[in-house]
């Protein structure tokens, strides 16, 4: 394979895949909202879940060789640039915050030639206040 592809699979064949975009679930009057997030590796307990939102088929994404999900690069690079004082976000979208899990104000620190070097390298981004 050569790059990430998008694929349409079987819910029952989705098992180990992961979703190309968020699925929402819709129960009139109680609730609406997101069932599973883009990402989302399928197990053999989501197959009901699906199945109960109207999900025969889903689309699934297949990362070709030597990529990697952006919510798993999002997750190492901000592990590798976290510092004392500090908890990470959730990964979404590509994106995980590095905040100060102090409770009293902290000085940040920024590199600014090690943003600009890793901005530099393309197709990710690393962005500061």
């Amino acid at each position: 394979m050569n790059g990430t592809q998008l694929k349409e699979v079987p819910v029952e064949q989705a098992v180990g895949l992961r979703l190309a975009h968020d699925l929402t679930q819709i129960i009139p009057g109680q609730f609406k909202g997101r069932l599973f997030k883009k990402g989302h590796v399928i197990t053999e307990a989501d197959i009901p879940k699906l199945l109960d939102i109207g999900k025969e088929h889903i689309y699934i994404i297949e990362l070709g060789e030597g990529e990697l999900h952006e919510d798993d690069a999002a997750q190492r690079m901000a592990l590798a640039l976290q510092g004392d004082g500090t908890a990470l976000s959730e990964p979404h979208e590509g994106k995980v915050s590095i905040k100060s899990s102090l409770t009293s104000p902290a000085l940040a620190v920024i590199d600014a030639s090690l943003v600009h070097a890793i901005n530099d390298l393309g197709e990710i981004a690393l962005a500061t206040l």
